[in-house]
């Protein structure tokens, strides 16, 4: 129980560090067959930045969506089927069973990193093991490879293997339904669809080796096929699936030229050679090494290198979102942290050449054209979303990071036009907003940028995150232009300084006019409001109207109310570098945070799961999205390790998917994801997370393994940090326990 008379953080002294075992017997569990959207999990299946990209779902049935893939133009037109979705079920026995759970199948990855999923599961006496990969007809996988068409078709390569592990010989019956399909053929190996009078490919089959075509019929609205399995053997079925449906008879050969274990070992050794490229750690946690080579795969089958433009589109989600160019730039910085800054520079070129395409909602006046926020190549190949005011800044800011990392004077000299129109377009707008009252004193968002909207809320407002991360683009563009010495740096460094001067300002003094707020060791300490005219929290009963989105039966999840809050609430002036992370007012962020903000007992509601006072330990500290938002780096620069360990290990078993190393985007309720995978932005953050405590910067100092676990350093464990991007240049070290006691 919490102790009466001590704060959460004064609690944390008494605890072991936390432990990934300990974080999953105290979190549950994520569910992979109740997710938010009534669903079970899915894994998107993709080359490398294609627009074809695949759902393998657990149990094994996989699906083509147009929207959620994002496709558009004359691509959008190749997806020749009725509806958005289009999905593959494949079922088994005499009489079929096409759906299949968490309790009797299972789902892993290979070398629990590789986007090349497998299921497996058992049904009358015989055991089934399917396998499937993205791969391209025809032509290189590599975006960056001039012979590679964005018009070529994906392919999804599937390996059904049925082995009888008994004595006597079974007879295996598959079955295989696609739908919608107008009018099912078969046309030998090939199920086709009759559209108007013309057949369109919809999938191919191979049969086990000795057994004809013949076996392969039609039956109702699916395929039926039946062979015979000798007793302790093994046979497998393939089938090739193209994501477009505009295929005919001429693409037959190339398809059926696509043999299974070339092709598989083409794709397996391409993605290993892309992650091996760009490994940041080897550490003694497993599922941290997993999710560091995982992520790799993951943020690259998101992206889409857009057909219309050649540009690279960065969505904050394989399926469903697009380009949230705030998520786009939390991914661009970790591809640089890691040493990709050829992947990180392609990335943000599309902010570069789109800049001032798609303006942002809010007070503004004036010309938008120095804005970089959407990724609309035209009205038709439109990636954008516009509505977040944070996207501006958050992208300068990982322009400047991308040189202060990669030291790329050619890139930062192709660059700095943009960014200078960029910190112009800040620079501007706040000089609108420098006013004073009727006593000649600033008004309270004296240099903010002009009112306008936050994230999903739907209010604008002078918000401070938006502000926070204006002034670090501004800030880091002038450290980039300072480092490089070019013209322009110290204009911006002074125009950095003063704005960092109106954001305090503007904070301490809506911190002032604020009611305290109540810790648990019954002291309080300030509110820090989320916007400049805030007094009070947005949670309580008499702001009902803030709380949801989703309606009634959600209500008292309170999403939108923590987004204003802790989401993007003051956490960020801290990670910004607007408050300093030894200022009292860190001080009183934390406290109020693991005090009241993420436990559901102090204010009487939640904004994730209900955490009782008895698991305040794991379940505690966390907002629903876990991993985009939390004071784990905070608690790192004051030295607050067992915290940020603490941290680090809760968001990342709270939102992991155990079996297949792919994190949900949040969770409203303990178990239960919510969210279209691969939710690349929160992995991005965690990895980042994670380097922080294997070095970190803290203003002109380099500190090494400054929150790595004791438990890392037990003997006969190393800590690896492989050529990990810093602004003083790449970091390289092991360490390991020394022979004399308290050594390394």
């Amino acid at each position: 129980d919490i102790i009466k008379g001590q704060t959460v953080r004064e609690k944390l002294s008494a605890e072991p560090e936390q432990t990934y075992d300990r974080a999953c017997r105290e979190i549950p569990e994520l569910s992979v067959m109740q997710r938010e959207d009534g669903k079970q999990l899915y894994l998107p299946l993709a080359s490398d930045a294609s627009w074809q990209k695949f759902a393998m779902e657990w149990g094994g049935n996989f699906y083509m969506n147009k929207k959620r893939t994002k496709a558009k133009g004359s691509e959008l037109a190749r997806c020749l089927w009725e509806g958005d979705q289009f999905d593959w079920s494949i079922g088994t026995g005499k009489e079929p069973v096409y759906i299949r759970d968490d309790k009797n199948s299972h789902m892993s990855v290979l070398n629990d990193y590789l986007p090349v999923p497998e299921v497996t599961w058992a049904h009358e006496g015989l055991l089934y093991r399917e396998e499937a990969f993205a791969t391209l007809l025809e032509g290189p996988l590599s975006p960056y490879d001039p012979k590679r068409n964005e018009q070529t078709p994906a392919i999804l390569m599937v390996k059904l293997e049925v082995s009888n592990p008994s004595n006597d010989e079974k007879t295996a019956c598959i079955w295989l339904k696609g739908k919608p399909v107008d009018k099912l053929l078969l046309d030998d190996a090939f199920i086709m669809d009759e559209k108007g009078g013309k057949a369109y490919i919809r999938a191919e089959i191979k049969l086990p080796e000795g057994i004809a075509s013949s076996v392969v019929k039609k039956a109702d609205d699916a395929v039926n096929m039946s062979f015979i399995i000798p007793a302790n053997q093994t046979k497998a079925v393939y089938i090739s699936v193209p994501f477009v449906g505009d295929l005919t008879e001429g693409s037959k050969a190339a398809i059926s030229s696509l043999g299974y274990n070339n092709e598989r070992q083409r794709v397996v050794t391409y993605w290993r050679d892309v992650v091996n490229s760009c490994v940041p750690f080897n550490v003694p946690e497993r599922k941290f090494n997993e999710m560091g080579q995982s992520a790799i795969t993951h943020i690259r089958m998101s992206a889409t290198k857009d057909p219309k433009s050649g540009l690279f589109m960065v969505p904050a989600a394989a399926f469903k979102y697009q380009v949230y160019a705030n998520e786009s730039a939390f991914q661009i910085v970790y591809l640089d942290k890691v040493g990709d800054h050829q992947t990180a520079a392609s990335y943000l070129e599309t902010f570069l050449k789109l800049q001032g395409r798609a303006p942002m909602p809010g007070t503004f006046s004036g010309d938008q054209s120095g804005v970089l926020n959407g990724a609309k190549v035209n009205d038709e190949y439109d990636y954008s979303n516009s509505a977040y005011n944070l996207h501006h800044g958050t992208v300068l800011w990982a322009l400047g990071e991308h040189y202060l990392l990669s030291h790329d004077n050619e890139w930062l000299k192709h660059a700095a036009p943009n960014m200078i129109k960029a910190a112009d377009w800040i620079i501007n707008q706040r000089n609108k907003t420098k006013l004073t009252d009727p006593n000649g004193l600033p008004v309270q968002h004296y240099g903010l940028l002009p009112a306008g909207h936050l994230e999903d809320n739907p209010e604008w407002g002078f918000w401070y995150a938006v502000n926070a991360y204006s002034y670090l683009g501004l800030k880091t563009t002038a450290d980039a232009f300072n480092d490089a010495q070019l013209p322009e740096a110290a204009r911006l460094e002074k125009e950095a300084r003063d704005y960092l001067d109106d954001i305090r300002n503007s904070v301490r003094k809506a911190s002032e006019l604020s009611p305290v707020v109540r810790l648990k060791n019954n002291t309080y300490v300030p509110f820090i409001p989320s916007n400049a005219y805030q007094r009070f929290r947005y949670f309580g009963p008499m702001q009902s109207g803030y709380y949801s989105r989703y309606g009634n039966k959600t209500l008292i999840t309170y999403r939108l109310s923590a987004t204003r809050e802790a989401l993007y609430g003051p956490m960020i002036l801290i990670t910004t570098g607007v408050v300093d992370p030894y200022d009292p007012l860190a001080q009183a962020i934390l406290d109020d945070w693991e005090d009241n903000i993420t436990l559901s007992s102090s204010l009487g509601q939640h904004i994730h799961g209900v955490v009782d006072d008895e698991y305040w330990f794991s379940r505690g500290g966390m907002v629903f999205q876990a991993n985009l938002q939390n004071p784990i780096q905070p608690y790192i620069l004051r030295n607050e390790i067992p915290a940020a360990i603490r941290g680090i290990y809760n968001a990342m078993v709270s939102c992991l998917y155990r079996d297949v190393n792919a994190f949900t985007e949040e969770y409203r309720r303990w178990g239960v994801g919510s969210g279209p995978m691969y939710k690349v932005p929160d992995e991005a953050r965690f990895l980042n997370r994670v380097c922080d405590l294997l070095v970190i910067e803290s203003g002109d100092e380099l500190r090494l393994a400054p929150g790595i676990p004791r438990c890392w350093l037990e003997p006969g464990k190393n800590v690896e940090l492989y050529h990990t991007a810093t602004n003083y240049g790449d970091v390289s070290y092991k360490l390991w326990t020394g022979k004399k006691p308290d050594t390394i």
